[in-house]
């Protein structure tokens, strides 16, 4: 008989050896944040048993993101596994379904995933948010006139002391938009997805951070952009890398303008899998941080999520976004509205020609989301 139920702390060792088996990796080394001594998430995993022996699992992680005042609850769902003897039997489907009751009952903002799209589209994500991927090289920089100095240095994030540690975790708290890191757990967080975490030196100064996954950069802050280039022609040279590949947010305006600038190339894509939940907190939050780079057109409208809420979106000296009676401007689904919000390629519907500055001026909302932070 198949049994539903929650992972217990005594149960984590187990948790970790099935999700090993069938994904034929190690978790403990692939996401130490999660299960390199993490019993006490244990309980966020969803387990199908039989004979006491598990099945199937499904992940459904705590994290939260931060823009502005906004600290917007989010989950991420990760280490979805049936065991091969045991597929085809609708584990998965009924974990799911139980990890979208938990998301609702935590009362989440949003939530997020890695996977096949149709699969995980029956559960309300779809790809969406916008990132810039660039790729800088060698050749980029030497054209540029871009060079490290003899007094740059980088140095492993385990070997730094506790005040630069501090300052690490202090700059990127202070990004526009940000996860939230707990320090105890910041360099665990930093070295999940097989990245080594360098902070950045120049002449004996802390000057920044970037952590790297091969030749990725998965996230980075400097603070002052005129050394980025430097650092970069640091980190290509001391790692021997011949290029590396950088993601960055739209909202990222200085950095964005300052690499475009002798990128080798770049492109615009998806961020992740997107399930919002609370649509009008995760509206509120996100038209704030666009409006704090880029000016909105003024103006009103009415948009209907349907079977969810009917929301007004007013734009004038301030931005309100509330619950509403009214009659809605337009009514999506809510795979329909997640891209209306959130696509970096947007189509506006016909009966909306007249509401197109305004969209364009407020759509895309900078959706992002750093890879470190995934599960």
């Amino acid at each position: 008989m198949i049994n539903y139920t929650i992972g217990t702390s005594s149960e984590y060792a187990d948790l970790l050896d099935f999700g090993n088996y069938v994904f034929k990796i190690d978790f403990k080394e692939l996401l130490p944040k999660l299960y390199d001594g993490r019993e006490d998430l244990a309980p966020y995993h969803f387990i199908a048993k039989e004979n006491d022996r598990i099945k199937a699992m499904v992940g459904c992680f705590p994290l939260t993101l931060q823009t502005g005042d906004h600290l917007l609850k989010g989950m991420g769902i990760g280490t979805v596994s049936v065991h091969p003897y045991s597929r085809g039997q609708g584990h998965m489907k009924q974990l799911m379904k139980n990890a979208m009751s938990f998301i609702e009952t935590e009362q989440a903002d949003f939530a997020i995933l890695s996977g096949q799209r149709q699969r995980y589209e029956y559960f309300g994500f779809t790809p969406t948010g916008s990132l810039i991927h660039l790729v800088v090289d060698k050749v980029n920089l030497k054209h540029k006139g871009i060079t490290h100095s003899t007094t740059d240095t980088l140095k492993s994030f385990d070997t730094l002391s506790q005040d630069d540690l501090q300052q690490i975790s202090n700059w990127h708290h202070a990004k526009p938009l940000h996860s939230i890191r707990p320090l105890k757990n910041f360099v665990t967080i930093c070295k999940s997805w097989e990245a080594k975490p360098y902070a950045l030196y120049n002449d004996g100064i802390l000057k920044g951070y970037m952590i790297l996954a091969g030749s990725n950069i998965l996230d980075f802050y400097i603070e002052d952009t005129s050394l980025l280039g430097s650092f970069l022609s640091l980190i290509l040279n001391k790692l021997d890398l011949d290029g590396v590949n950088l993601s960055i947010g739209l909202h990222d305006q200085e950095n964005l303008k300052y690499l475009m600038s002798f990128a080798e190339n770049y492109r615009m894509a998806t961020a992740t899998q997107l399930k919002i939940v609370n649509y009008q907190n995760f509206i509120q939050a996100f038209l704030e941080l666009k409006a704090s780079y880029e000016p909105l057109e003024k103006g009103k409208l009415i948009l209907e999520i349907k079977d969810q809420v009917i929301l007004s979106i007013e734009v004038s000296d301030t931005i309100q976004v509330s619950p509403t009676t009214h009659t809605p401007d337009i009514s999506l689904s809510h795979l329909e509205a997640t891209h209306f919000i959130c696509d970096p390629v947007s189509f506006i519907p016909q009966e909306l020609r007249s509401f197109s500055h305004l969209i364009h001026s407020w759509f895309p909302l900078p959706f992002s989301y750093c890879h470190t932070d995934n599960v």
